[in-house]
């Protein structure tokens, strides 16, 4: 279960077929040979569908096969493919960080904070403006609990979990025997994301879904937020020549637990008990930071 990647970077496309061997072993561990060679064959049927365009037999018997399986045989087919999905988000968001990386060790990026601050100021912003610029700006994303992203804290946590194992593999200077580990260890994890039902089988609670914001929290927000506001500083010091001062113009906010849009299940307790999990989860966050200067 190994995706060619016609049209995608050789690094992209190394890892893809990577993690789709791996999965492949899972399949064949965890379900059998047949029902791997299943999945191999749907695979192949929606390649050929993809080339041929407009010819609908590939479809057609792609459809036909699927009609005739039995429901225990599906669910692993959704398993196997959606798990497959899940690891290629990994892949491809670690490829769009390498080439932001290769490009910003090559200059200014493009797209970058760098490049809009030196855009404004040729159009004759100077330093004083860029400070009253980011005094106005409010940029105000809000966390969610969308019916569609529904998936476990865990299985969160376990996708992050290959992305740092993706990144370690392109680390330079690894040992054979590091390297080995690294591949060992992802192996496991893509087995582990396979066995793990990805949506809870019974509807979540508020609090469920509380606690999933809260990953994302604890994960990318709390580092991401402060690595934007630090790159709005160095834009402006490298420009101008000069430190400004950079307001808190980038604010997360949730609606999870505290939305008033005629979810029943959205009492005042809820929203308490919301407001509460945040609180802990910020205190807990930067503890964590503090012992972590502490130590260095």
């Amino acid at each position: 279960m190994a995706a060619e990647g016609d049209g995608i970077s050789r690094p992209l496309s190394e890892q893809v077929n990577l993690l789709g061997a791996m999965l492949g072993e899972a399949i064949r561990e965890q379900a059998g040979d047949e029902l791997f060679g299943l999945v191999e064959e749907l695979r192949g049927l929606a390649k050929q569908a993809l080339v041929e365009g407009d010819d609908e037999a590939p479809r057609e018997r792609a459809a036909g096969r699927i009609a005739g399986l039995d429901d225990a045989t599906l669910v692993w087919l959704l398993r196997a493919f959606g798990t497959f999905f899940q690891l290629i988000n990994q892949a491809e968001t670690r490829e769009i960080l390498r080439i932001n990386r290769e490009r910003s060790r090559g200059g200014r990026r493009p797209e970058s904070i760098a490049a809009a601050v030196d855009a404004l100021a040729e159009r004759g912003l100077d330093a004083d403006g860029f400070a009253r610029l980011l005094a106005g700006l409010e940029v105000e994303p809000t966390l969610t609990a969308h019916p569609t992203e529904a998936r476990r804290p865990s299985v969160l946590r376990q996708e992050r979990r290959v992305a740092e194992l993706l990144e370690d593999l392109q680390r330079p200077g690894a040992t054979p025997e590091e390297t080995a580990d690294t591949l060992d260890t992802l192996a496991a994890e893509v087995a582990v994301l396979l066995a793990t039902d990805a949506v809870p089988v019974v509807r979540p609670t508020v609090d469920d879904e509380v606690a999933q914001g809260l990953v994302f929290l604890g994960h990318g927000i709390w580092r991401s937020v402060p690595a934007i506001t630090a790159d709005v500083r160095r834009a402006a010091r490298t420009r101008w020549g000069r430190s400004i001062a950079v307001p808190p113009f980038l604010r997360y906010r949730s609606w999870i637990g505290g939305d008033r849009d005629g979810n029943p299940r959205v009492t005042p307790e809820v929203t308490r008990r919301t407001l509460v999990a945040h609180r802990r989860t910020a205190i807990d966050l930067l503890l964590a930071d503090l012992a972590a200067w502490r130590r260095s």
